[in-house]
């Protein structure tokens, strides 16, 4: 916030003000959001050995509990839902099926 203010010359009130009007909440939830969605890209397209504490500090969340909470909240699943969830499409991802011939080259 305090770099914000200095770059924009308005008081820190009056930064919160002008966001809630055109953004309908505080810069602390929009930014809060924006790295949740962040988060969220990341578990979904992840490396096979990225964790969930390193996508948190990844998008600047480094208390872990909370990221966690704030996902569930927004997501309506935890972050290792969504990180297995992610595993179990990308391990299934150019199998055949039983029965079925593969795909000419």
């Amino acid at each position: 916030m305090a770099e914000l203010t200095r770059v924009t010359g308005v008081s820190v009130r009056s930064l919160q003000e002008g966001f809630r009007r055109s953004r309908g909440c505080s810069p602390l939830t929009f930014a809060r959001t924006r790295r949740l969605e962040r988060a969220r890209v990341l578990l979904l397209t992840h490396d096979d050995a990225l964790t969930v504490s390193e996508v948190a500090q990844r998008v600047g969340i480094p208390h872990f509990g909370r990221f966690s909470v704030y996902y569930r909240q927004r997501f309506g699943e935890t972050p290792t839902q969504t990180l297995g969830r992610s595993f179990g499409a990308r391990s299934t991802q150019g199998e055949t099926q039983v029965g079925t011939a593969p795909a000419a080259p």
